[in-house]
């Protein structure tokens, strides 16, 4: 089964840089052994990112990464 092209949204000047950090965690994510369905939600969320408020790097140290 082929997997259906993502269209990039024509309103988010962040869409292709979303979308291609999204496949490199999804493909990390991939050779790390991750379900289908844990690829998919790893995708929704690198798509989700508001890439203009993102969080400070001391904010970010507190988190996990998206897997």
């Amino acid at each position: 089964m082929a997997h259906p092209k993502y269209e990039l949204p024509k309103d988010d000047p962040h869409a292709k840089y979303h979308y291609e950090m999204a496949m490199k965690h999804v493909e990390a994510a991939k050779k790390a052994g991750k379900s289908t369905a844990e690829l998919h939600e790893i995708f929704k969320k690198c798509m989700s990112v508001d890439l203009d408020h993102l969080p400070t790097a001391a904010a970010a140290a507190n988190t996990s990464p998206f897997w």
